[in-house]
């Protein structure tokens, strides 16, 4: 005697179980996906390799500084979170931030950096 009750394949049972998983856990009162961020934004972040120096700087001037013993330490690279590059003349291994985004502005500003990424 044959069944004919049809069989669904593991993987999509698998998915669809998951897509009803994350669909119930993003709906209120839950909000699975605040609450998990929430946790990991109290975690505190892995400490740095010992191949990284990360060095607050109080002003921009002590830049040239910091710039001169990275490069007697043979530094490979400098990233600064200046929005302004120190000088024209920034070394060849510095990275800096080539647009800003202003607190409650959605649209990036170019900075003076030549080379780096956003911040």
């Amino acid at each position: 005697m044959a069944s004919n009750a049809k069989t669904h394949s593991p993987l999509a049972l698998t998915l669809l179980v998951g897509l009803l998983a994350m669909g119930s856990l993003s709906l209120p009162p839950l909000r699975a996906d605040r609450m998990l961020y929430d946790l990991w934004s109290r975690v505190s972040p892995p400490r740095a390799p010992d191949e990284i120096v990360i060095v607050t700087l109080d002003e921009s001037t002590s830049y040239q500084v910091l710039a001169r013993i990275a490069d007697e330490q043979n530094a490979r690279l400098l990233i600064s979170t200046l929005v302004h590059p120190p000088s024209e003349e920034v070394g060849r291994d510095t990275l800096g931030p080539t647009a800003t985004a202003p607190v409650g502005s959605p649209l990036l500003r170019e900075t003076g950096w030549a080379r780096g990424g956003y911040l």
